[in-house]
């Protein structure tokens, strides 16, 4: 006996939804191979910058109330450029623009080495501020050629206590962006996705000309 039209269109939609579950299938598995993948050391391949692009924690501050405390400090421009690396860390600067001013900060990540796979996170330590101790753990979440999603972990001391801001168990998330070109959606969806938490955007192409008046003016003055 001919089908009916209507039982047509029931197959049709059953075959429609199991091709699209099939698809989220394919996706989520080539999504954690993805992740199982990643190198943190490929990050800091090439000279270039990367550029904070945006963060979870706040970058305006306040200072304690023994300061001024109508005095507020806003962090931005923010980027992070290799000095040296080896198997086991890396050393980089970070420079960041606090209310006009240049902040260098010289920070140590040791690789945390895994079995069988290239390493994904570091623990960072404050080689400027004399630290012997890490402070936090980067973790790489997600990457391509232009786009890094990292999540921060705090290392805390004994006299510490733990306050996390979201129940994944990351503290904060950061996003770099290589040549101050835009994330794009695969990596900014990645970001929303797993960084709930309010967003600070730190970046803007006023960063890139703002650096390039610095280092002119730097060179004019040696």
């Amino acid at each position: 006996r001919a089908m009916r039209l209507s039982d047509c269109f029931s197959v049709f939609l059953i075959y429609l939804v199991f091709c699209q579950a099939r698809k989220e299938g394919e996706k989520s598995k080539s999504s954690k191979a993805r992740r199982n993948n990643l190198n943190i050391t490929k990050v800091f391949e090439g000279n270039s910058p990367l550029w904070l692009y945006k963060q979870t924690q706040c970058n305006v501050f306040t200072p304690d109330d023994e300061i001024d405390s109508s005095v507020e400090f806003v962090l931005k421009c923010t980027f992070i450029k290799k000095i040296n690396i080896s198997n086991t860390h890396v050393h980089f600067l970070k420079t960041i623009d606090v209310n006009g001013e240049t902040v260098k900060i010289h920070y140590r990540g040791d690789f945390i080495l895994e079995e069988r796979r290239a390493p994904k996170s570091m623990n960072v330590t404050d080689i400027s501020d004399g630290d012997i101790s890490p402070f936090e753990t980067m973790e790489l979440g997600y990457a391509n050629q232009k786009c890094y999603v990292f999540f921060l972990t705090p290392l805390l001391r004994d006299d510490e206590e733990e306050n996390l801001d979201d129940s994944s168990g990351h503290h904060n998330c950061e996003m770099y962006i290589r040549h101050g070109k835009p994330p794009g959606l695969e990596c900014d969806k990645f970001f929303e996705t797993n960084c709930p938490n309010q967003t600070f955007v730190t970046y803007d192409e006023s960063c890139k000309i703002l650096k390039k008046i610095k280092a002119d003016r730097k060179n004019g003055e040696e």
